[in-house]
């Protein structure tokens, strides 16, 4: 081995310490044979396999082409390039794709079905059909309880001005304000008799034309009640014959819990209908919204009655 193969080895030996490595060129110079660079690759492996890369591609360069396949492989690039024209955007560097959320439809919800009633018991049905044909199912109780005026032979109507005014019928106050016709310039004591015509409530001389009872009275209970007028050295009593006494009955326990128990305005004025309290059952038949034919019907029957209680058949 010569001096020069030594320096050489010594060299790539201290390049291989160093870690140092080839350049491309001076790669490119030992594959062409233009240098030696053995005795580093001998010692760099990472030197020695760039070397044989570029060894192995200069051989397939070298492979002799045929005359055809230039200008093929050159239609094929155009093909590709003219496609890639066509499908990518103009602006390649930065393509953004955006999309429009958009808001979902309005849905309006339907209105909600207003709350039917709830349907009425079979015993308060048939009270509304009555009604709705006009019969009042309490008739015979308000005929009992106001009975017509007895008349005799040439009498003309009562010419005394004093007249009682209520309670008269069913009601439903334990305590009922007793009320007339006054006058100024004259007293007025009312009594109260039960059914045997025991006086059970008395009150003291009023100028007023009104007057309610210290104790409650009986529930279920009939009572009659008159007034005496004094005027001067003038005593007048109403009523007197040939007009009715004044009856009143006092609704039961019952009834008035059925009352306190129904659920629509239409059922308090069934049973008020029932029982002969026409005066609540007009006010609560008044609030049924959206009435039915045969609640305005039945309507109609009581404010027929309630303008004739003394009457067992409708009015004509």
């Amino acid at each position: 081995m010569t001096d020069a193969h030594h320096a050489r080895g010594a060299e790539a030996w201290r390049e291989a310490i160093r870690g140092e490595h080839l350049t491309y060129e001076e790669l490119e110079a030992h594959v062409d044979g233009r240098t030696d660079a053995s005795a580093h690759l001998a010692l760099c492996p990472q030197c020695a396999a760039e070397a044989d890369d570029l060894g192995a591609a200069a051989e397939e360069w070298s492979t002799p082409v045929t005359w055809w396949s230039w200008p093929a492989a050159a239609a094929i690039a155009m093909a590709v390039l003219g496609t890639l024209l066509l499908i990518a955007p103009r602006d390649a560097t930065h393509v953004v794709v955006t999309t429009t959320a958009s808001s979902p439809p309005v849905v309006t919800p339907p209105a909600p079905a207003p709350p039917q009633p709830p349907p009425l018991e079979a015993k308060l049905a048939i009270v509304l059909e009555q009604l709705a044909n006009g019969v009042l199912p309490s008739a015979a109780l308000l005929a009992d309880l106001r009975p017509p005026m007895e008349r005799t032979r040439g009498e003309n109507a009562d010419p005394a001005s004093l007249r009682i005014v209520a309670p008269i019928g069913v009601i439903e106050e334990m305590r009922p304000r007793f009320r007339w016709t006054a006058r100024d310039g004259a007293t007025y004591v009312i009594e109260v008799f039960d059914a045997s015509y025991r006086s059970v409530a008395k009150s003291e001389a009023l100028r007023d034309g009104e007057w309610q009872p210290k104790s409650a009275l009986q529930r279920g209970a009939t009572y009659a009640w008159q007034v005496t007028e004094t005027r001067g050295e003038t005593t007048i009593t109403a009523p007197t014959p040939p007009r009715p006494p004044a009856r009143f009955r006092i609704l039961g326990d019952e009834a008035a819990n059925e009352i306190a128990a129904a659920r629509t305005p239409l059922e308090r004025a069934l049973i008020c209908a029932r029982e002969g309290v026409l005066d609540r059952a007009l006010d609560e038949i008044d609030n049924v919204r959206e009435p039915s034919p045969a609640v305005l019907r039945a309507k109609e029957t009581l404010r027929r009655y309630q303008l004739a209680p003394t009457t067992a058949k409708p009015p004509q």
